[in-house]
């Protein structure tokens, strides 16, 4: 929620104020918020937080065009290059 808190013709100055519930994003602790049974992320054992990552990079495309998005193509051309990404695999797109 976006709320105005001041304006410059009543306060001399403009300021919004944003807020975001807890829960208005994914998050770790999901099981926990929703469940009074769930797992809290002091139960998780670390390791489950941990997998392998790959970084694909479209810098380059992403420069010429703000609005573009990762493609199969994409994905093969990093695959010939590095190899296959593992199956639980984290991708991370760095779009610059």
């Amino acid at each position: 929620m976006i709320a105005t808190v001041a304006n410059i013709p009543q306060d001399g100055y403009s300021l919004r104020r944003f807020t975001l519930g807890e829960h208005s994003a994914t998050h770790i602790n999901a099981p926990k918020s929703f469940h009074s049974d769930g797992v809290g992320i002091d139960q998780y054992p670390a390791q489950s937080l941990v997998l392998p990552g790959v970084v694909i990079d479209i810098c380059e495309a992403a420069a010429g065009n703000p609005d573009y998005a990762l493609t199969v193509a994409d994905v093969l051309a990093w695959e010939k290059k590095h190899g296959e990404i593992a199956a639980g695999s984290l991708v991370l797109l760095n779009t610059g």
